[in-house]
This record gives C-alpha cells, structure tokens and sequence, in this order.
C-alpha cells in the first residue's frame, strides 16, 4: 500500500497554511496518502491570550516576520486578505471529519476550508460558510448540518494545550513519518523523510528465489513496463528510472540483494552511463559485438566483472573475466559460480534466455504509462515462438500500490518432469 504519513493540523495556524502547499507537492512527487489528525488551538475552554505588543525603535528598519519569510521560502501565496479574529475551529474540524466518513477522503474538503480562510478571510468556523463550501463535495448537505448540530464525531478532535501534549503534539503542522515527529519543517526535510520512508517499504515481504540446479544457476527476471508493455519512456539509448516509482527502484534493489549476481546486455549498459550495484554482485554483462567501453563505471566500480560474449572483446582487461557463450546461454552459466542471478534486460537478451527456457521467476511492474510505438522495445523481443513452444508461467503474487502493480511469475512445471 501508499505510504500513509498522519499530521495533525489546525486552520487558524500559519505554518499550517504552509502545510496545504507542501502536502499537494509531496503527494505530486510521491505515492504518499495523508491521514489529517484534528488538532484545536484554541479549544472553547481555553481563552485567547491578550495581545502584548513589544515597543519598537522609532530608528529600527523594518525586518519580515518569521511566517513571511517561511511563506517566501516555500513559495507559499502570502495571505492579504484581513482574516477573523479569535476563530474557533471546532466546526471546520467536524465537516472535514464528517467529509472523511462518507466520502472517504477529506483533502478536497480541508483545500475549500484553508483557501477560504487564508486567501478570502472568510469564517470558516461558521456553520454557513461551512455549507456552502462543503457543495459538491459530500452527498448531503443536510446530513452535513445535522453531524455539526449534533458534534458527531467530536471526539476525534485533540485539544491544545494538556491533550495535544499528552499525544506527542506540541505544534502544528506535526508529521508522524516513521517513528518522527517533524513539526514546522521546510519543504526540503520533509521530502527527505518521505524517500526514506518509502525506500523502506517492501512489495515482497517473502523473497525466497529458486534454487539453483547442477547446471546453471537461478535466473529471475526484473522488468518494468508501461501498459502497453513498452520498456523506455524516450529513446533507445536514453535512461528508464522515470518509468517507476521510487518503490519499483526499492524492489529491484530487494531482489538484487537477494542474489549473487546480476545480468545485462550491452544496449542496457551503454544507455545507462551512471548505473550502479552493489559491491556484492557479480555484474555481467552480455555482448555479441564485444563494442564495450571498459572505462565506465560498471567495469571500474569494486567488485568481480564478466563479459557473457561468444568472443573475448577486445581491450578486455585481465581483471575482466570471459564467459564463452559460443555454444549457447546454457552453456555459458554453467560456467558461473554463483547460485541466483537477476537479469534486467534489454528485450533481446530477456528474449535469449527466455527462447532457451533459462527464466526461472519473472518479477514485472507494470507502470501507470502508456508509450506506443511499433519499434518500442517490449519486455522480451527476438523472433517469435511457435504456438506449441509457449512458455507457460504461474501467478504467485499480485500486488497493487498506488497506480502500480507488481506481478511475480514463475515458470510451470514442465510436462516432462511432471510426477
């Protein structure tokens, strides 16, 4: 699922205006939800303070207060418009609760309300305003009315000051984001806490691969493609991390540590100036040609290097080492010693080792995209199998995540070795 990150929030707060920009960004860069947590300032037993204006210099120069800096920062619209003084917020909390309970989702109400409030300066707390405001957004207006008359729901709302301490809420906007409070943070903090956060979560809780046989070792399979089954978002020889979430790119880290060793062809490398592993894998990669540039990172970086070619490239490095594949894939990772390897692509190398019946697992996202194009590589190219040569896989497990869906095959028992 998204990652849900909850905030406890107040309309009549500055920082929280704040919060409304920052929230509509974080949900734009990321597959984020918000579970908005009502938080009263001023509560009806709680007075408001008196005012307790500080003489200023006659000669001082005149300096931006701490919020219009923030708002300047953020790129916040700078409210003008003259807002009510003392507004209790009990009733905007109720509508937005209410909206939360019939409709499922309380963000379009809570914009109304704050844009109200801080653009327009109008009385958001009151029951009219609420009304009006609330049209379009929930099923009854009526039923709206009563749930407000009747405090349905009051008792989620947090007062300030002993209840909102007792709950960890000292000020508001709050954040809870794993484990977290971050209270008042710019924009910046809080999108670095988010892309920790979701490089976190996992899709695959159990990663248990295949075994490897006495001839080869496991081989799974890691694609993402968009709808239409397309494997780029530009061009041939331009980068792909567009085409997945920062969670696709944790998955494919998650299964890259669960084996020894990873596999790519020749197109996919030189596409991808800046792609790296982890230390730990064995990076191969496959060429036909031998045209390989032996200075890029993947062939410097620590750790152990092989060429999958039916020939030594040339200029090849001694501390390169060459895999034969002149006689076939087959015979080519029984050379390896290593007991699971991931392939990424290109479409044509999927399409080698799927037309040898090498896949073991495939693990594919499908992205929310669609590409076209009759020339667009897909998952696997090559020429076609014969209908009696299909290879059959089953489902193990399917996974929706926001506008994402994660998909894990694995190959069918072949009718040959069936008991």
């Amino acid at each position: 699922m998204a990652l849900t990150i909850p905030v406890a929030h107040d309309f009549i707060c500055p920082w929280c205006w704040i919060m409304v920009s920052q929230i509509r960004r974080l949900r734009m860069e990321f597959d984020v939800r918000f579970e908005f947590l009502a938080y009263e300032l001023f509560p009806e037993e709680l007075p408001w303070p008196e005012p307790a204006p500080k003489p200023v210099p006659s000669k001082r120069p005149k300096t931006p207060s701490r919020f219009a800096l923030a708002v300047a920062a953020e790129g916040v619209p700078y409210p003008t418009s003259r807002r009510p003084e003392n507004m209790r917020t009990h009733n905007a909390h109720l509508a937005v609760l209410h909206a939360k309970a019939v409709t499922g989702d309380d963000w379009p109400l809570m914009e109304r309300l704050y844009e109200a409030y801080w653009l327009r300066g109008e009385e958001i707390n009151d029951l009219e305003v609420i009304l009006r405001l609330a049209e379009g957004l929930v099923p009854s207006l009526n039923d709206l009315r009563r749930a407000i008359e009747n405090r349905r729901n009051a008792d989620q709302i947090v007062g300030f000051d002993d209840a909102a301490y007792a709950s960890g809420v000292y000020n508001v906007p709050t954040y809870f984001i794993e484990g977290e409070r971050l209270a008042e943070q710019p924009y910046t903090t809080l999108q670095k806490a988010v892309a920790k956060a979701i490089s976190h979560q996992t899709v695959y809780n159990d990663l248990r691969l295949p075994k490897p046989t006495d001839s080869r070792p496991a081989i799974v399979m890691n694609m993402i493609t968009s709808i239409d089954g397309k494997i780029i978002s530009g061009d041939r020889n331009e980068p792909v991390m567009d085409l997945g979430s920062p969670l696709d790119h944790q998955t494919l880290r998650q299964i890259e540590g669960a084996v020894d060793a990873v596999i790519i062809g020749a197109g996919t490398l030189r596409a991808t100036p800046k792609i790296a592993f982890s230390h730990h894998l064995v990076r191969i990669v496959a060429t036909e040609s031998g045209d390989l540039d032996f200075g890029h990172k993947f062939f410097t970086d620590p750790g152990s290097v092989a060429v999958l070619s039916p020939k030594r490239p040339g200029q090849c490095p001694p501390e390169v080492a060459w895999i034969d594949s002149s006689n076939g894939l087959a015979s080519a990772l029984a050379q390896l010693k290593v007991e699971r390897a991931v392939l990424e692509g290109g479409s044509e190398l999927n399409a080698q080792f799927l037309r040898e019946d090498l896949v073991d697992e495939i693990f594919w996202t499908i992205a929310p995209k669609v590409k076209l194009g009759r020339e667009t590589p897909t998952m696997a190219g090559g020429e076609p199998l014969a209908r009696a040569d299909l290879l059959n896989f089953e489902l193990v497990s399917s996974k929706a995540v926001g506008d994402e869906v994660f998909l894990r095959y694995r190959r069918a028992t072949k009718p040959d070795s069936a008991t």
